[in-house]
Formats: structure tokens, sequence, C-alpha cells
């Protein structure tokens, strides 16, 4: 498969696929797109970790248990690395986080309960302390994908950028500026990112955060 093909499926650019394999720019969350163009699995096209080959179930897959009827179905997880400001050093890299959490099941009863659908979660895990004390290095994060294309004032979304995901906390103030921030206090490392009006349009919204677990 040629470069322009490639980018034309995963719904990218050819500039973008040609730095990617060049190493001259790191994966963002168009890794899933790309990796399903090429029947890879995500993880492994990151990272090198885990099986190369996807599972056999299609994505949404649902399993039950003998002896009872309980239902889960599958989450995808995106590529985590440097989602809350990156690992600092000192605690698990997170790339062996999600490799051990890896698949991540979740009963009918959880999306009842956080009135979402199955195909509209997905995960990160927290990589970093940008997020303390709310999301910790390590916890897994849920958004869902849909009812998210504005940004509410007080919210936490996770939003694509040339680095991969990340997880902010969404302020909007009176002049119309969209601040991107972090809940740790320390804002010398954890600075806020202000968007103008206009700029804010350009953000590129992932998912808005439902649940933690960690």
């Amino acid at each position: 498969m040629s470069q322009g093909q490639l980018a034309r499926e995963a719904g990218m650019t050819q500039p973008s696929i040609s730095s990617l394999e060049r190493n001259e720019s790191k994966f963002t969350a168009s890794i899933g797109s790309i990796a399903h163009v090429l029947h890879v699995s995500a993880l492994w096209l990151e990272t090198g970790l885990g099986d190369k080959k996807i599972p056999n179930q299609p994505q949404g897959f649902r399993r039950t248990f003998k002896g009872g009827s309980d239902m889960e179905f599958e989450i995808t997880v995106l590529p985590s690395k440097g989602s809350c400001g990156g690992n600092s050093g000192g605690k698990p890299d997170v790339s062996d986080i999600q490799a051990a959490l890896l698949p991540i099941f979740k009963d009918q009863g959880f999306f009842y309960r956080f009135e979402v659908e199955p195909t509209d979660v997905i995960a990160i895990i927290a990589d970093g302390d940008s997020g303390a004390n709310f999301i910790m290095h390590g916890d897994t994060v849920f958004f869902r994908t849909s009812q998210c294309d504005r940004l509410e004032s007080g919210l936490i979304y996770a939003l694509d950028t040339p680095d991969g995901p990340r997880i902010k906390r969404v302020h909007r103030r009176s002049d119309g500026h969209v601040v991107l921030s972090c809940d740790n206090p320390d804002k010398v490392r954890y600075p806020d990112e202000d968007y103008t009006a206009a700029a804010a349009e350009n953000l590129k919204l992932i998912g808005k955060y439902f649940y933690r677990q960690g």
C-alpha cells in the first residue's frame, strides 16, 4: 500500500504519514485509524508490545461466561504516552501498565449506569501527574465519544494533539477564550493553555470524561 493510499484510508495527509515513517513525528490518536487500515494492533504499532495481529473478535466484541448470562463489552484503549504530562520517573511506565491491563471489559451494568453505548466509549491510561489529585498516574480514564461536539466549561476532555491524546479540564472565559488546564496546582510543570475563540475551533475532541478507575 502506498503512502497516499494509507493517508486517504486513515483520514490523514501524505506528509503526516511520511513524517511518521521517517520517525520525524510522534504517533497521534490517529494511530487507531492507521492500525485499522493495516489490520494490525494499535498497541503493537505504537510500542511494539503485545501481538501484532488484531484479535479475531470484531470491535465491540462481547463475551458471556459459563453458567451465567452476564455480557461484557471490550473497551478501546487509545495510545496513552504523555496523556497527563508524562511520567517524571520513579513510577511504572504507561506502556507496561497498558499492556498489563489489556483487554479491558465492562458489563452491561456499567454502560447502563453511565447512560452510554459500548461503541461510544474509549479509555486512556493516565501517564503523569497533571491531573492529580483527581486523575492519578496509572488510572484508567473513560470518555464518551458522543455528545461532545462542543467544549463545556469545567468538564474534562480527551483531545487529539500532534503528540498524542491529552487529558485536560476546560474553562471558558468571559472574553471567549478557552483555557485548557491541569488539576495539578503546579503551574510551572503543568501550565495552562490559552486559546482564542477562533483557535479553540480547531481543537480536536476525542471524548468527554465520565469515569476513572485506578
